[in-house]
């Protein structure tokens, strides 16, 4: 009898829409996928009794029996790298996909990646299908992304780590041989974050600046609360998710530079600032066209610095972006995602 071992390094992970459209999602490592259920536990015990012939010792009864009663959210998780393209004069990336999915934006196969991150009543769903060469595998429906933390250093390439949630996890027993791949351009052309020009700018009034960056994290997330219909004597799995808060937190590190237009005024207007409100941008991968992505943060409060004198002195900073708000009707976004 033949044996079939499945090998992390021979695992492809692809993205279907409502449409049926696949896209292919380039992953650096083995992603990970589970679904827990829930369980309760019923003590059950008996009055005191006797045997027949031993009226004189009675007894009684204790156990315990455990059900299971319901699935919760199946949870998935991966990291791809950051590989912005060129595609027909759209400024889009291999990941272009999942940020629609995240912000709950519009999809598109032909415009620039540009998404704004605010409140949405609802975010679309789509399915995740983790295949091997056998074209088995498994796959998770009704997905939600709850998660993206962009980490970038000045030694290794820009990733993003993605996770989220989704309704089912299943078995699948034969995956499409030759899926037409939305993104299958991408997956040839694109390029890669190496962070060597990575820049954060203010044009706050009151403290402008702009100066290079050598590391920086960017955690944005969403908080997605699943929506459950028990059913008495069956085992249910969520109907859906329900938006609930949003977030965006990091942090940045740059060396401490004297000269004009260097970091140590900067550091220092950070340090004694009594209302450190900024705006921030976040220019990753330099200027070049095509080949960088921009964080956008209208609002965010900026903790005071701290020094490490290894080597050469830097200075690190955490942030927490403020917002978003609804006034008026009008939602503003509390990020803006776009590669330019």
């Amino acid at each position: 009898m033949t044996q079939t071992f499945y090998l992390d390094k021979e695992i492809k992970v692809y993205l279907e829409n409502d449409a049926g459209d696949y896209y292919r999602i380039e992953v650096t490592a083995a992603p990970e996928f589970s679904q827990a259920a829930s369980s309760e536990s019923v003590s059950v015990n008996t009055m005191p009794q006797t045997r027949a012939g031993d009226t004189a010792n009675p007894y009684s009864s204790v156990s315990s029996k455990i059900f299971k009663t319901e699935f919760e959210p199946a949870s998935w998780s991966f990291t791809t790298h950051i590989r912005p393209f060129n595609n027909g004069g759209n400024k889009q990336a291999a990941e272009s996909i999942l940020w629609e999915f995240f912000t709950g934006s519009t999809e598109t196969v032909s415009a620039d990646t540009d998404n704004y991150f605010s409140l949405k009543e609802t975010y679309p769903t789509f399915t995740l299908y983790f295949i091997y060469p056998d074209r088995k595998g498994y796959k998770i429906s009704g997905c939600v992304i709850s998660r993206a933390d962009i980490s970038v250093d000045i030694n290794s390439t820009g990733t993003i780590s993605w996770s989220g949630s989704g309704i089912k996890l299943e078995d699948k027993d034969l995956f499409p041989s030759s899926p037409t791949i939305q993104n299958s351009s991408a997956l040839t052309g694109a390029n890669y974050i190496t962070n060597k020009l990575s820049t954060l700018t203010s044009t706050n009034s009151a403290a402008a600046f702009s100066f290079p960056i050598t590391a920086m994290s960017v955690s944005m997330s969403v908080e997605h609360q699943p929506i459950t219909s028990p059913i008495l004597a069956e085992l249910t799995y969520p109907i859906g998710f329900s938006r609930k808060n949003i977030e965006v937190t990091g942090n940045f590190t740059a060396y401490v530079i004297t000269e004009t237009g260097g970091t140590k005024g900067a550091s220092a207007s950070l340090r004694t600032n009594n209302d450190p409100m900024f705006d921030i941008s976040l220019n990753i991968g330099g200027t070049t066209t095509y080949k960088n992505i921009v964080v956008v943060l209208p609002k965010v409060f900026i903790q005071p610095p701290s020094y490490s004198s290894s080597d050469a002195l830097t200075f690190s900073c955490d942030f927490i972006a403020t917002g978003p708000s609804v006034l008026g009707g009008v939602t503003t976004s509390i990020a803006q995602i776009k590669y330019t």
